[in-house]
């Protein structure tokens, strides 16, 4: 036991393997309170459970990826557009990457299990769209975290010109 939490431990403190872990996760959490409500037979339960694990690392793998892509690219749009134009493009690119990472990833495969797997009338359609809130959240949630790191950034930026246009106007 004590060889499992240090291995979790160690995982937990690289920032990467943190968000896989964060998104294994919410993948977890999102499939099982899915399956959970919904009427499906036990062994398909347990299927898209343990299914969903190796989903829920790839899509944080993934997503990290699609990240730094898109922290890249906004460095370069705040330079050229004004800040609302910039943050709402950003928002939008958060948006759309994700649900086309997410549904390509996760939901396309745990809906289809789901429906393949006998489950009561159309559960597979219902789990795509049922796991499209998650993706509006999630990207709210990272676009949200991109903009306070850019307005600290900003902060930082600000406090350093203030400082030194308050030293050269003491003599």
């Amino acid at each position: 036991m004590d060889f499992v939490m240090n291995f979790v431990r160690d995982w937990w403190q690289k920032p990467l393997l943190r968000r896989i872990l964060l998104y294994q996760l919410l993948v977890l959490l999102l499939s099982a309170y899915f399956v959970l409500s919904r009427p499906v037979a036990w062994p398909l339960a347990l299927t898209v459970l343990l299914l969903a694990l190796p989903l829920g690392g790839l899509f944080g793998l993934a997503q990290a990826i699609f990240d730094r892509l898109l922290q890249a690219v906004a460095a370069g749009v705040q330079r050229r557009w004004p800040e609302v134009s910039a943050g709402f493009l950003l928002f939008f690119g958060y948006l759309i990457g994700y649900i086309l990472l997410f549904a390509g990833m996760v939901a396309y495969p745990l809906g289809l299990l789901v429906e393949r797997g006998g489950a009561v009338g159309a559960t597979g359609q219902d789990f795509k769209l049922y796991s499209m809130n998650f993706v509006l959240l999630l990207a709210l949630w990272s676009w949200l975290d991109f903009r306070r790191q850019w307005g600290e950034a900003l902060l930082g930026w600000l406090h350093f010109w203030l400082i030194r246009i308050r030293r050269q106007e003491t003599p």
